[in-house]
């Protein structure tokens, strides 16, 4: 059997996001934003190894606009990534499905191919795909980290806990 396209993966990664959607709860919201980082950079890698048109070929995707927020995106979670959790497990089967998406793109991708436009049509088609990946994981971990975040708070009458402290707490209940 022939290994899969990027197309495939790509394809993979978001049937895998989108299931997420339906598939996740209140009780993954950490979980899910500890594996928020590594899709984030995984995406990144796709994104950053899609070849761009040159500047007489533009395109109406912004596909460079894209690449540049979500290499920021990625500078600030690095930053801002204080806990030590487990990411969920489809966060990291959605990172691994991006990264080996990043591999072929790498190894087969060729700059000069920019000038044809049916695969100018291909990068922007996998640029979406990534974007799609990104807000349907993205909407999730907010979606259940709230949700999370409004079960132990009502678990804590006194509201005598912030979010922060919340997490803190599962990280180090999960480190022992």
């Amino acid at each position: 059997m022939s290994e899969p396209s990027a197309g495939d993966l790509l394809a993979a990664a978001d049937r895998d996001a989108r299931r997420l959607l339906g598939d996740a709860e209140p009780s993954d919201g950490p979980a899910l934003a500890a594996g928020w980082a590594p899709v984030l950079t995984a995406a990144y890698e796709v994104l950053a190894a899609i070849p761009t048109p040159t500047v007489d070929q533009p395109t109406a995707t912004g596909g460079d606009h894209l690449t540049l927020r979500v290499a920021q995106m990625v500078a600030h979670v690095r930053l801002h990534t204080p806990l030590d959790l487990q990411p969920h497990p489809t966060t990291v089967r959605i990172a691994d499905t991006l990264r080996q998406a990043a591999d072929l793109v790498r190894r087969h991708a060729d700059p000069a191919w920019m000038r044809v436009p049916a695969a100018r049509a291909d990068a922007a088609a996998a640029r979406a795909r990534v974007a799609r990946v990104l807000a349907s994981v993205a909407h999730v971990t907010g979606r259940e980290l709230q949700g999370w975040l409004r079960q132990t708070a009502a678990a804590d009458p006194y509201g005598q806990a912030t979010g922060k402290v919340m997490l803190r707490e599962v990280a180090a209940k999960g480190s022992r």
